[in-house]
């Protein structure tokens, strides 16, 4: 028992323990080797890392051999270009790009050695611009509307599964947040229209609702030359 508290090396818990003892107790360094079963020379190496690093984590002999510091750049510069990717994503990229295997966990490890954390995610949407809103406006308040060419129309076209990545990755202090188009699948449209008082639904793809769109807008146009 002995034998495993004197020749083993001290967790991470251990080390924070002491220098919470050093520095706020007020104990000296031989007194913490002596709690501790370490030598006074072992203290006095755990003291200055944390005052460099702000932390104290044993160095992984093993990781630093098998990745460069070209490997760790490009897992950076992953996931500055995709922010919203999963570990495991870019562990397959990463993978594919240098043949080199290793556990998932080791790209956590890698990309917060380099800076970042994990955040909730900030969706900003595009917003269409007002003059385009008043020109659509203008161009309807030109048309006779009647009963039997009121049309409603509805698109269902994006991915909802874009919506799942709720967090990503950035550096410390900033904010991620995203303003782009949502992913889309196969554009379905639906329309609405009144005949002999029942209401006809339709579902169309793109091509069909283009051709909606052209009538639409020849109605405009004749209606306003009127």
């Amino acid at each position: 028992m002995e034998e495993a508290v004197t020749r083993q090396h001290a967790y991470p818990n251990t080390v924070f323990h002491c220098l919470y003892g050093f520095y706020c107790l007020g104990y000296s360094r031989a007194q913490l080797a002596h709690i501790y079963h370490k030598t006074v020379k072992t203290i006095g190496n755990w003291i200055p890392v944390y005052e460099r690093t702000g932390t104290y984590q044993r160095v992984d002999s093993r990781t630093t051999r098998k990745f460069t510091a070209a490997h760790r750049k490009w897992l950076c510069d992953f996931y500055a270009e995709h922010p919203l990717a999963y570990l495991d994503e870019a562990h397959d990229a990463f993978v594919r790009a240098y043949q080199v295997s290793f556990s998932v966990s080791t790209v956590w490890q890698i990309i917060h050695d380099g800076g970042l954390t994990r955040k909730v995610l900030e969706r900003r949407a595009m917003h269409i611009k007002e003059q385009d809103v008043f020109r659509f406006v203008e161009e309807l308040s030109h048309i006779n509307w009647f009963h039997s060419n009121i049309i409603f129309l509805d698109k269902v076209s994006f991915d909802n599964r874009g919506m799942i990545r709720k967090r990503g990755y950035s550096l410390r202090g900033q904010k991620i947040a995203i303003r782009r188009d949502f992913q889309r699948k196969r554009r379905v449209s639906i329309t609405t229209t009144p005949k002999e008082h029942l209401i006809v639904f339709s579902s169309f793809n793109a091509a069909a609702i283009l051709h909606v769109l052209h009538r639409l807008k020849r109605v405009t146009q004749f209606s306003s030359s009127r």
